[in-house]
């Protein structure tokens, strides 16, 4: 089954080509590419925060970014 990235086909022509074959790559997608942090299978808030800043610091001083993960705490 091809997954495909919500953010990207509002804002893209995607086709279903263009989707990913799991969802882990998928989600690796949605954080590098879009900087939304994803909690894996397993992981607290916390953690997923802590792991989605080390591994993506461009992220941390991302505007938009910033305000997103702002609203999500609400």
């Amino acid at each position: 089954m091809t997954l495909l990235c919500k953010v990207c086909l509002r804002t893209k022509a995607l086709r279903i080509a263009d989707g990913f074959d799991t969802e882990e790559a998928l989600v690796d997608h949605l954080e590098a590419v879009h900087h939304y942090r994803v909690s894996r299978l397993g992981e607290t808030d916390e953690q997923a925060e802590e792991r989605f800043r080390l591994e993506h610091p461009e992220a941390v001083g991302c505007p938009e970014c910033n305000e997103a993960r702002a609203k999500e705490r609400l």
